[in-house]
């Protein structure tokens, strides 16, 4: 099995290619720098510094792979930007449809539980989607205008919905790095928006090995949740991180506002991941 994987350097990326290289899968992994990578540490993995949207012979170049991993996607966490929809959307369609005519048999492309817009509650594929942010509204688009090419040109497509990771190598603007900072710092208190916010978090090991294991699956098509399928509260997920390791930062609520472009308790379904046998 061969593997390409687009956005190689990013938070799920990296975390994804390293797993790679542990199942000894060969890879190429693209990504437009890839300086602060030790290549000496991966045998399998092979990193390819390149701008997948402007190298239009990318597969002429390096081949065609049996399975695409397509991760990459600029520009966030700006979801409201239009370039989302005026340059993200265009440049992944092109790229996209070369991977097709270039019979590239199965694509696996990260999604965002952003798609399922205000909608509260338990969230499962079969809804419909009502997307608030332009980066959500992109990747809507870009999702149906995949599943048109499919009814001409048949190909397998896992479009993976992907809801809140941690872990290894996140942005260190995001929730629990700035809350590990805070405790090395010895900071007296951490802020965080209301209480009453619930989100799906959801172990970034348990993301990528779910992806892999897709590559073995090739029978379930369209929309998968990437979710834990447990809702848990901001402050609870926040809390139970300083008791695991023995701080008594003070957690103050309602420091921040909550963001205006999500719902207030919102987590995932996970019916489709279990039932490939999934176990999370």
């Amino acid at each position: 099995m061969r593997i390409f994987v687009t956005g190689a350097t990013g938070f799920i990326g990296y975390n994804l290619v390293k797993e790679l290289e542990k199942k000894k899968i060969k890879t190429l992994a693209f990504a437009r720098k890839i300086e602060n990578v030790n290549q000496k540490k991966f045998k399998y993995v092979k990193f390819i510094s390149l701008d997948i949207y402007k190298q239009k012979k990318i597969f002429k170049i390096f081949g065609t792979p049996k399975i695409l991993i397509h991760l990459a996607w600029e520009g966030l966490p700006n979801y409201q930007k239009n370039f989302h929809i005026k340059k993200n959307l265009p440049n992944d369609l092109a790229f996209l449809k070369r991977a097709i005519d270039n019979d590239v048999k199965q694509l696996i492309i990260s999604g965002t539980c952003y798609e399922y817009g205000k909608q509260e509650g338990c969230l499962n594929e079969n809804l419909k989607t009502i997307p608030y942010t332009k980066y959500a509204k992109a990747k809507d688009i870009l999702r149906l205008k995949l599943e048109k090419i499919r009814i001409k040109k048949p190909f397998i497509l896992q479009w993976v919905r992907i809801f809140y990771p941690f872990g290894n190598y996140q942005n260190s603007k995001s929730l629990l790095p700035s809350l590990k900072k805070a405790i090395k710092e010895n900071k007296k208190s951490f802020g965080i928006t209301s209480k009453s916010i619930v989100r799906d978090f959801i172990s970034i090991n348990i993301v990528v090995k779910f992806i892999i294991y897709l590559t073995y699956n090739k029978k379930l098509n369209g929309i998968i949740n990437c979710c834990s399928g447990k809702p848990q509260s901001i402050f609870k997920f926040v809390n139970t991180y300083c008791k695991k390791k023995n701080s008594k930062i003070k957690i103050i609520s309602n420091k921040y506002p909550i963001p205006d472009h999500e719902p207030l308790k919102f987590w995932g379904s996970t019916n489709k991941m279990r039932s490939l046998s999934f176990k999370l």
